[in-house]
C-alpha cells in the first residue's frame, strides 16, 4: 500500500484564526501562518493575498542554530493576514468561496432579544477538506468512525490507549485505504469521461474494465515511482501494458481534469499535513454556551485535530449575552407605578 499517509506529514506550521465578533455583526478577521516560507505570502491554502482587502505583513523568524545540522536551513516566517467585515455574509463571500482547492470557514452571526438579555449566536465553521467527488465516504465509514471523532478532544490533551489504538486504525484507514481507492476513481472517472467525450469504440471500455485490478494494484504498490502523484499516471499505465490504447485522442481532456484532482489532493496534503491549528473567537459580551476547548474571559479557543474537518465540518459555537439595564430600569418603573396605583385604589 502506498504509504500516503507520509505525504501529510510535513515540517511542522501552525495556523491560527481568530475572529473578533462586534455586537453590530461586524467581524473582524486574522489568520497567522507561523514556521512557514515566504511564499506563503502570496500562494495559500486559504486563498489569501496582500490586496483584494487584506493587511498582510511578513516578518522572518529567529532561529536557534542547531550544530549537528551542518546544511543551512531554509528561513522561516510568520506570515499574518488581516481584514475586517461588515457582516458574517461578506466574511463568507471571501472564506467560503466553492473553490475545491481552498480552504473554507463559514460563520453565521444572529442577534437575539429576550426582554432582560439580549443574546449573540456566533459560528466559525471548517468545511470538510476531503475535496474527492467519485467515492463517497459514507460508503467506507461507519457511524462508529464519525462518533468517535466527535468526541475526540482538542490536539495536545492526553486520550486513553483504546482511543490512542482507534485513532491509529483510523488515521490508516483513512491514508492508507479511502485515500487510495477514492484517489483511484478520481482518475478512473476522469479517464472514462474523456474516452466518452472522444467517442472511443465500446470495446475500449471493456479492455479500461478488465484491467481495473491491475492499475489498482499499480497505484497502490509498496514503492512507488515518484512522480506516482506529478503525472497523469493511468495514461501512463495504459502505455505500459501494450494494449495499443489510443492515448493520443483522449490525453487532453483526461490531462485537463487530472489538473483539477491534482489541485484538489495539494491542498488536502496542505490542510492536513504537519498542521497544527488554533481557533479563536473574541465574543463582544459574557459567554453563557459554547462548544470550546478552552475559554478565558470572552475569548473562545479551539484546537482541533485535522482528522476533525477531514470527514466533515467542525464547527465552532459561541453564544453570549448582555443584561439591558434599560428594560430592568423600566421593569422597574412599571412595577412601582403598579403598586403605587394599587395602594393609591385602596
Amino acid at each position: 500500500m502506498i504509504p500516503l499517509l507520509a505525504l501529510f506529514v510535513r515540517c511542522e506550521q501552525k495556523i491560527t484564526v481568530e475572529s473578533t465578533v462586534h455586537p453590530d455583526g461586524a467581524i473582524d478577521r486574522t489568520v497567522l501562518f507561523t514556521g512557514v516560507d515566504s511564499s506563503f505570502l502570496n500562494d495559500n491554502m486559504f486563498g489569501l493575498r496582500p490586496g483584494d482587502g487584506w493587511e498582510a505583513e511578513m516578518e522572518r523568524m529567529t532561529e536557534t542554530p542547531d550544530a549537528n545540522v551542518k546544511e543551512t536551513p531554509r528561513p522561516k516566517y510568520t506570515v499574518r493576514f488581516q481584514r475586517s467585515f461588515t457582516s458574517a455574509g461578506q466574511a463568507n463571500k471571501t472564506m467560503d468561496t466553492p473553490d475545491d482547492s481552498l480552504f473554507r470557514i463559514r460563520s453565521t452571526f444572529h442577534k437575539r432579544f429576550r426582554w432582560f438579555y439580549s443574546y449573540i449566536d456566533y459560528t466559525d465553521t471548517y468545511a470538510s477538506i476531503n475535496r474527492f467527488r467519485h467515492f463517497p465516504q459514507s460508503d467506507f465509514f461507519a457511524a462508529e468512525d464519525f462518533a468517535f471523532i466527535e468526541r475526540l478532544p482538542a490536539s495536545g490533551r492526553s486520550i486513553s490507549k483504546a482511543d490512542s489504538v482507534y485513532l491509529e486504525f483510523l488515521t490508516a484507514k483513512i491514508y492508507d485505504h479511502y485515500m487510495i481507492a477514492a484517489v483511484y476513481e478520481e482518475h478512473l472517472t476522469a479517464l472514462e469521461q474523456a474516452m466518452k467525450k472522444n467517442k472511443l469504440a465500446a470495446h475500449w471500455f471493456d479492455s479500461l474494465q478488465h484491467y481495473r485490478g491491475v492499475m489498482f494494484s499499480w497505484l497502490s504498490k509498496d514503492e512507488p515511482e515518484d512522480d506516482a502523484f506529478e503525472d497523469a499516471f493511468f495514461l501512463q499505465m495504459l502505455d505500459s501494458l501494450n494494449i495499443g490504447f489510443p492515448t493520443e485522442s483522449v490525453a487532453a481532456d483526461y490531462q485537463q481534469s487530472y489538473s483539477s484532482i491534482k489541485s484538489r489532493l495539494d491542498f488536502m496534503i496542505a490542510a492536513a499535513g504537519g498542521a497544527k491549528f488554533t481557533h479563536i473567537i473574541n465574543m463582544p459580551w459574557d459567554v453563557v454556551d459554547t462548544n470550546a476547548d478552552s475559554v478565558s474571559g470572552s475569548t473562545l479557543y479551539w484546537r482541533p485535530l485535522p482528522i476533525k474537518f477531514m470527514l466533515g465540518d467542525y464547527v465552532m459555537q459561541g453564544t453570549a449575552r448582555r443584561l439591558n439595564y434599560w428594560a430592568v430600569i423600566l421593569s422597574a418603573v412599571v412595577i412601582v407605578i403598579a403598586i403605587a396605583a394599587f395602594i393609591k385604589r385602596k
